[in-house]
This record gives C-alpha cells, sequence and structure tokens, in this order.
C-alpha cells in the first residue's frame, strides 16, 4: 500500500509540480472533468483534492508514468497470474530505469528499489491485496468500537464474539431450502449477518469451474447460454417479484435463444397453442447480482454505480473481437428448457470444446443491457481511457446478455471536444474476484 501509492506517486507529483510540468490551470481542468465521474462501489473520487494540488508533461515523462499504472493495475488484483506478476515486475523495472535517465538521481529513493522486490513478495506470500494495510486500518475503527466492559480484556472479548457469530453462521447455512417456508424464517436470519442455505446436492448437476467463468468473461468464441453454475458465493440471488418481460424487449429475448441453441423453431408465447416449444414471457428480476465479490447492480440502484459494464464480441466479419460499453438496466432469471432436438452449438457462438452430456438447467440468468454507440474513430484515444458516444444504440438480441460474459466494471466522464462534440470518456477497472 505505502509502497506502491504513498511513496512513488507523491514524489513524481511534487516533482512536477516543481517543474511546472502541471500548473494550476491543468488542475482546475482535471477536477472539471473529474466532478463528472461515475465510479462503481468501492472506488472512492479525488477530485475535491485535485485542484488543491498533465497536459504539459514531456511526452516521454507521461509514457514512463503509463508504465507505473501498467503495474498497479496488475498488482492491486485480489487474484493475480503468474504471467501478470511478471508482467508488473517489467512495467515497474522499466518505470525505475526510465526515471533514473530523465530525472537527477535524487528522484531515486529506497521505496523504488522496494518496487523490483514485489515479485519475489507475491511469490512467497500471495497478492499484495490480501497483506497490504488497507484492510488492518479499516479493522482498527471496528477494533476501537468493540466494548470490553473492563472485565475480561480486548483479546477474550473479541474472540468470544467471534466464535458466537461464526457458530450462528453454522447453524442457519446448514438448515435446508425448505426452513424459507416456515414462520421462523425471519428471525433465523436475524442471527447472522448472511443467509445461504444448504444446496441439495444432484448427481447431474454441474459445478462452478472458476476456469471456465474467466473464459465465458474473456473470449466471445467461447459457447454460452447462461445457465451454466453461478458460483456459490452469488447466493441467495437477491431475487425481486416475478413480471412479464415488455413485448419490445421479449422479442429480443426470443431472438437470443433462437441464436444461443441454433433453432429457429421456437415461437413467440402468444403461439403456445400452435407449438409447445415457445419462450415464455415470465421473468424474475434481481436487485443485484454477486459473482465472485464482483457486484453489478441495475440503472438506478445508487445511481449509475456498478451498472456500468462492458463486454466483448465478435465482429460482423467474425475476424475480430470488439469490446462494447454498456449500462445495465435490469438482471433477471428466465426459465427455459429447448426441445431435444435443438443443437447444443450457434453459428455465432462457436467453440471447439466438446459439450457436456448434463442434465439442461432450465434458469438462465442475464442482464439487460443498453448499449453505448461506439465511436469509429480511435486515433485520439489514450491507453486505459477509451471513448465512446454518451448515446444508446437501438435494441437488438444482444443487450440480452449472460452474467457469464460481463468482462468488467468501467468508470465514465464527461467530455467535449474543442469542436463541441460531447462524448463519454470510458477507464476499463481491473476485475475483482475473490476466490
Amino acid at each position: 500500500m505505502h509502497n506502491l501509492f504513498l511513496g512513488t506517486p507523491k514524489r513524481l507529483m511534487d516533482r512536477w509540480i516543481k517543474d511546472e510540468d502541471i500548473q494550476d490551470g491543468d488542475f482546475a481542468a482535471m477536477q472539471k472533468t473529474a466532478e463528472t465521474m461515475i465510479v462503481p462501489d468501492g472506488y472512492t473520487s479525488l477530485n475535491s483534492k485535485i485542484r488543491k494540488q498533465f497536459s504539459y508533461m514531456k511526452a516521454d515523462e507521461f509514457e514512463n508514468w503509463i508504465n507505473f499504472v501498467d503495474a498497479c493495475r496488475l498488482l492491486i488484483k485480489p487474484t493475480i497470474t503468474s504471467d501478470e506478476v511478471n508482467t508488473a515486475h517489467q512495467f515497474l523495472q522499466t518505470f525505475c530505469t526510465r526515471c533514473d535517465e530523465l530525472y537527477n538521481a535524487e528522484i531515486l529513493t529506497c521505496n523504488m528499489h522496494l518496487h523490483l522486490h514485489l515479485r519475489d513478495t507475491i511469490r512467497d506470500f500471495g497478492p499484495v491485496y490480501g497483506y497490504w494495510l488497507f484492510g488492518f486500518e479499516r479493522l482498527n475503527r471496528l477494533l476501537k468500537n468493540l466494548k470490553t466492559n473492563r472485565k475480561i480484556g480486548f483479546e477474550e472479548t473479541f474472540m468470544k464474539k467471534f466464535i458466537e457469530g461464526v457458530r450462528k453462521d453454522d447453524l442457519v447455512n446448514s438448515l435446508p431450502q425448505s426452513t424459507r417456508q416456515t414462520s421462523a424464517f425471519p428471525l433465523l436470519t436475524k442471527l447472522t449477518s448472511s443467509f445461504t442455505p444448504a444446496a441439495i446436492p444432484s448427481i447431474h448437476q454441474r459445478t462452478f469451474c472458476i476456469q471456465s467463468f474467466v473464459e465465458a468473461s474473456e473470449d466471445p468464441n467461447v459457447l454460452i447460454k447462461d445457465n451454466e453454475p453461478l458460483p456459490p458465493s452469488a447466493f441467495p440471488l437477491s431475487l425481486k417479484s416475478a413480471t412479464t418481460m415488455s413485448d419490445i424487449h421479449y422479442a429480443h429475448l426470443l431472438q437470443y435463444y433462437k441464436v444461443a441453441y441454433n433453432n429457429e423453431q421456437l415461437v413467440h408465447f402468444q403461439q403456445a397453442s400452435e407449438s409447445p416449444h415457445f419462450v415464455d414471457n415470465t421473468i424474475t428480476l434481481l436487485k443485484y447480482v454477486n459473482i465472485l465479490g464482483q457486484v453489478y447492480k441495475i440503472k438506478g440502484e445508487s445511481g449509475s454505480r456498478g451498472s456500468l459494464v462492458q463486454a466483448k464480441f465478435i465482429g460482423s466479419t467474425g475476424e475480430h473481437i470488439i469490446t462494447y460499453t454498456g449500462q445495465i438496466q435490469y438482471i433477471f432469471t428466465h426459465s427455459f428448457t429447448p426441445p431435444p432436438s435443438s443443437s447444443s452449438l450457434a453459428p455465432l457462438l462457436r467453440t471447439h470444446r466438446r459439450p457436456t452430456q448434463l442434465l439442461h438447467n432450465s434458469q438462465h440468468t442475464f442482464a439487460f443491457i443498453k448499449w453505448y454507440t461506439p465511436e469509429n474513430d480511435k486515433s485520439r484515444e489514450y491507453k486505459h481511457v477509451e471513448t465512446c458516444f454518451p448515446t444508446f444504440s437501438p435494441d437488438y438480441f444482444q443487450c440480452v446478455l449472460p452474467v457469464h460474459r460481463i468482462m468488467l466494471e468501467v468508470a465514465t466522464a464527461e467530455h467535449t471536444t474543442r469542436k463541441k462534440v460531447k462524448k463519454m470518456l470510458v477507464i476499463p477497472l481491473p476485475k475483482k474476484q475473490y476466490i
């Protein structure tokens, strides 16, 4: 924490201010943009501190600073791969070497030297997310508020409360699903902060696979219908009431199933009397969905925070993968079982893997997302900052997105060009996965 965020950034910022690479007008312009930013929950906007103290930085200085930013984006994630650790080390090594070339020797500190030991530290102890000081400082407030009555001391009081809480959680969460139907259920839920009833195992039930989940969000070629297993941490789902889908959105859901299951014989629910293979228009709304600690919310819940996301799609020619930014309008579950003759492979969702022969899970979990209008001219985009227009594209069947396909959350900000064209800045944020 101190090594990455409180040492090197402050030292370089002080240097840039001293050399007048960044001036008062630059801070004012940055704050004006920052005030329009929408960031997900868990991120804090620092717009109130910007004006109090990068446009005039030299190109090589800015490019080298991005090396440090690239390293931090990888290192601060709750989970990190060996390749990402090595990549972050290369970024830090390049950053320190270039600092020695761009500035005098006074800029180099022991803190910068320690950057080059982070790779070994992570190999020994795991991601820095698990042992940096942010968590400890947050717990200090909780510990100070723990009442001991000055009798048996802090340690014993804390452990007693901790063990009591764990036992209550174990008791409540060991109860079967049928417990939800009893009159005592509201009382039981007060014993614990989270109620996750024990699931009834099935010999046909597919288990959640973290590798498959990561592939689904990163590679649009992977076959995903979104009846695939969700991680155990996603349950219980935050279900709201059942409702009927609007006629306009239902048409996109029907088309989605036709493509996903490669079956043009599926019919509208109003034609249910003519064919048993129809798609129902009844859905169950969700307040949010928690997938490995990444919480995706709907528009209107806490403003837009948590509803702005990105997903990857295959281009119209089938040769390129394109990333789109959108806003979640609502999240829902839908029950559908395809006809036995339905092919499990769709032309637009090809995969080289052989489908597993297991019992079909009828429950699908989707997010209905409106996609922002992309900008064709990418020449003025900076690294890690994309641009699009702040208007939505027309709805089509790919607005119905399997939640497994959500790649990551984004932060956005308003931007007006010199020609007075309004655009939206899009900053993809590191995907946090708590395993």
